[in-house]
């Protein structure tokens, strides 16, 4: 890979495109949380993240905000899958994660409360709902020591106003924050660890040689280092075409302010495919890509209309039925997701990492994996 920087400043060589110890590629969650990690345990190292976007963008600032581990029938849908031993060790990923994440950026820094969640069931899942109740007593046993909480799920008889539900499964350990506080939070303790953000840096292509990483982008501005992260997730791809990971499109609406709303926590549906939460007197809801999961296979931003109409209908038939809504703000992020819902973290070469594929659960997992990313890249 030729030099690049030749039309660069004496000045903008030295202290922008010095070489670095760690690049870390990719400004989310993951990557924030494992520059920051790294940088606390190697204190005198110089490390740089670098993004394409040029401000958050990607699936940490653009999902609904849940801290959740897993609704009932996802959790048996996963044991049914990948067997008990595996899905519980993604169970307590996800959970100390969070923990992890909680400790750094702070409760009060992204809006943190412990508002329980609830998976509800309609009428014509009133089957599924009976034998998924039947399991509870046992979930709660193997999830006890790793939440530590005797009873995390139990059926309810509230209904918060909606319309033909079948029960409601209530996890008191799930909870909600503000996405892009937790952002923000995540980028001042960069800056507080000195930390560089290049953002506007697509990566075209990068070298990995035995005491050098080289980095080039679009504009044909080059970084080097001694190690490299990526951290790409849903976009892993646009580099690394032969990955195992898949982008996953998910559609998010919110609704105008609505007075009557009874709605407070996070709720889940249809094995957390969809899921809505209120967001101060606002409705939020969003998923549903497994309508129609081919289109949804993209790192295109956009709207699906199939999608967006089939939410509508079961706020308005279910959610909540007879309130008028308006559409205040939609969006879609950018998943990453793969045959199994365990991230992949591992080199690729012997000073190149991947900690890539968070299955949708970003926010639990996201900062766990930042961190076991940091302590790798350490050890060489």
């Amino acid at each position: 890979m030729k030099n690049t920087n030749d039309h660069l400043s004496h000045w903008e060589k030295e202290v922008f495109f010095d070489p670095y110890e760690l690049i870390v590629v990719g400004a989310g969650i993951v990557g924030l949380s494992a520059a920051i990690y790294y940088k606390q345990e190697n204190p005198r190292s110089r490390v740089c993240v670098v993004d394409a976007a040029i401000f958050p963008k990607g699936a940490s600032s653009r999902n609904a905000g849940f801290a959740c581990f897993g609704s009932m029938t996802e959790l048996l849908a996963d044991i049914a899958s990948n067997g008990i031993k595996e899905s519980l060790a993604l169970v307590q990923s996800r959970w100390q994660g969070l923990a992890s994440l909680r400790s750094l950026v702070g409760d009060e820094n992204m809006d943190y409360l412990n508002t329980g969640g609830y998976e509800i069931f309609l009428q014509k899942d009133k089957a599924i709902f009976h034998e998924t109740i039947k399991h509870i007593k046992e979930i709660n046993a193997r999830l006890e020591s790793i939440i530590g909480i005797p009873e995390v799920f139990k059926s309810i008889d509230q209904t918060f106003g909606m319309k033909n539900i079948a029960g409601i499964i209530f996890n008191s350990a799930e909870g909600q924050l503000h996405p892009g506080k937790m952002m923000k939070k995540l980028i001042q303790l960069c800056q507080k660890n000195e930390i560089d953000i290049h953002r506007g840096y697509t990566v075209k292509e990068y070298k990995s040689e035995k005491e050098e990483v080289s980095l080039c982008s679009t504009n044909n501005e080059s970084l080097q280092a001694k190690k490299l992260l990526f951290a790409t997730n849903g976009f892993s791809k646009n580099i690394l075409p032969d990955l195992n990971v898949q982008p996953a499109r998910n559609q998010v609406i919110l609704t105008q302010p609505i007075p009557q709303l009874k709605l407070k926590g996070c709720f889940h549906y249809d094995q957390g495919y969809v899921y809505f939460r209120n967001v101060g007197q606002s409705l939020l809801i969003g998923g549903g890509r497994h309508w129609d999961i081919k289109k949804e296979e993209t790192a295109e931003y956009g709207e699906n209309d199939l999608i967006k109409n089939k939410l509508l209908k079961l706020v308005e038939e279910n959610i909540l039925p007879g309130l008028e809504i308006k559409i205040k703000d939609s969006w879609s992020g950018i998943l990453g997701v793969g045959k199994e819902k365990s991230p992949i973290i591992k080199f690729i070469a012997p000073n190149v990492l991947l900690s890539i594929r968070m299955g949708g659960m970003g926010v639990a997992i996201g900062n766990g994996v930042g961190r076991q990313a940091a302590k790798l890249l350490s050890e060489i």
